[in-house]
């Protein structure tokens, strides 16, 4: 039963690799609504508003980061670039821009 049983709970607990992908590709458009919106904000002074966006954009990132980059490599410097954008818009002390 055990040999069955172990297999089973770690199929339920790890998805397959092609299943992060068909999320990460579901989120990508998700965050990049998310980046085109921090723009407009900062420039009519809604700093805070900003910053918020381009925190949604850095957890989007974050949690679906390596199967983003086998989709495109390019999502790291994206992603670096949303780091610094966010420490800018929100300040170095920002827990999620540290």
């Amino acid at each position: 039963m055990k040999r069955l049983l172990i297999p089973l709970i770690a199929l339920a607990l790890c998805p397959p690799a092609h299943a992060s992908i068909d999320i990460a590709k579901i989120q990508a458009p998700k965050i990049q609504r998310h980046l085109d919106a921090i723009a407009p904000l900062a420039e009519k002074g809604f700093y805070n508003a900003a910053c918020s966006e381009a925190a949604s954009a850095e957890l989007l990132i974050r949690l679906n980061y390596s199967a983003l980059t086998s989709i495109d490599p390019l999502w790291a410097d994206l992603y670096a670039n949303t780091m610094a954008l966010g420490q800018n818009l929100c300040g170095p002390y920002h827990p999620q821009f540290n």
